[in-house]
């Protein structure tokens, strides 16, 4: 039995036998142009595969929802404000 609490983004993707790394994307980090949920192909049917390859995926998600943080942490410039 495969334990599902390891794999919790482990998903399928209708029309493809790919698996998929499926995940929402937390409700502070939503803004506009950006995904409410991110899906990325683990790249195989095979789940012993996909699972192999969903850690390295997981920390790439991570590492993009921390740019995403930083990015939204920064302070204005000024020349950024636009005057009206």
């Amino acid at each position: 039995m495969v334990d599902v609490a390891k794999y919790p983004f482990l998903t399928h993707r209708s029309g493809s036998d790919n698996l998929y790394y499926k995940r929402s994307v937390p409700t502070e980090l939503r803004a506009p142009g950006r995904p409410k949920q991110v899906w990325k192909s683990l790249g195989t049917p095979d789940r012993k595969k996909a699972q192999r390859a969903y850690a390295a995926k997981h920390a790439e998600i991570e590492l993009l929802f921390d740019e995403w943080r930083t990015t939204d942490n920064r302070p204005v410039a000024k020349a950024d404000i636009v005057k009206i």
